[in-house]
């Protein structure tokens, strides 16, 4: 019964933890402000992982992110009350392994948004 609740209250949380170390925070380098990606999505996705810069990213995103309808991924995440910190943020993310996604963007740092064709950051 204790571990059904804990699994309730973040059931996110029995995913932890979740690394790509092929994914790091920083910079991207781009030509320009953008890349272009052939990879088509349904929706706008964004990856982040639990870290300064990422969270720096989200509070100054999170708005145009939210009116995106943008669905987050979080790529390093190692602990439940790193999981937790993502509450804070009115947004829809999950806890996910980077390594496909690494590779179909030519991905090596985050955070970064993909939305329609475009690599930003």
């Amino acid at each position: 019964f204790f571990c059904e609740q804990a699994i309730a209250a973040n059931p996110y949380a029995q995913m932890l933890p979740v690394e790509t170390p092929q994914l790091t925070p920083g910079k991207i380098n781009f030509t320009s402000t953008t890349q272009t990606t052939s990879a088509t999505l349904p929706q706008p996705l964004f990856i982040v992982g639990d870290d300064p810069l990422s969270h720096k990213w989200l509070t100054h995103h999170e708005q145009r992110l939210k009116s995106l309808n943008a669905i987050g991924i979080i790529v390093n995440v190692k602990t439940e009350q790193g999981l937790n910190r993502f509450k804070q943020y009115d947004l829809t993310i999950y806890p996910v392994q980077g390594h496909d996604f690494a590779k179909l963007f030519s991905l090596n740092h985050y955070p970064a948004l993909i939305n329609n064709g475009k690599i930003s950051q």
